[in-house]
């Protein structure tokens, strides 16, 4: 409702909003992202909830939690072909430390998920996330907590969201909605 317009980065005709949700059609193995470029800050506390139409083999959904010039440090949610869900914290398209396996949770297609990523300070940056089903108790503890201090990222930056599938998913089209994005300075 507030933050401003955000910036496309892919296929234009793949987004669109309907019912008050965005939604992101993925086809082949093209990346799609939507930025915000006029949020610019150093703490961001950042959540949405997304479904998917289907569950597909390496579907990897990304919160930006800070993003200064082409630098990112990204929450990864990546989706396999059991259902199962592995959160990775990312500098660009460098793990930040091992991924964590999230136990008991499976993703259903159809069914609504919460993630929230929170990127925090400088030299360095403290980044921690975590996903629960919609409806289900919010997790207490950050499921995954990382440290940071790559020089580049330790400015006020952007937010935004991505998304992509593998081409050896066979599952295209596949579409991700996104909705309640909040953007919030803790």
């Amino acid at each position: 409702d507030t933050g401003g317009s955000w910036s496309i980065v892919g296929t234009p005709s793949r987004f669109s909003v309907a019912g008050g949700t965005g939604r992101v059609t993925l086809a082949t193995s093209t990346e799609q992202h939507a930025n915000l470029p006029s949020v610019s800050t150093t703490r961001a506390r950042m959540s949405a909830s997304f479904t998917v139409d289907k569950v597909a083999e390496a579907h990897y959904i990304w919160l930006v939690g800070r993003q200064v010039g082409t630098q990112q440090y990204m929450l990864r949610v990546r989706i396999d072909s059991d259902s199962s869900v592995v959160l990775h914290v990312m500098r660009g398209g460098t793990a930040v430390g091992a991924g964590v396996t999230v136990p008991g949770l499976s993703v259903v297609a159809g069914q609504s998920y919460q993630v929230m990523f929170d990127v925090r300070g400088t030299s360095p940056t403290s980044l921690s996330g975590k996903i629960w089903r919609t409806g289900a108790t919010e997790p207490a503890a950050w499921q995954v907590t990382r440290t940071d201090s790559t020089a580049a990222l330790q400015a006020a930056g952007s937010v935004g969201l991505r998304s992509w599938v593998s081409s050896s998913a066979n599952a295209f089209p596949l579409t991700v909605t996104f909705d309640d994005v909040v953007v919030t300075e803790p």
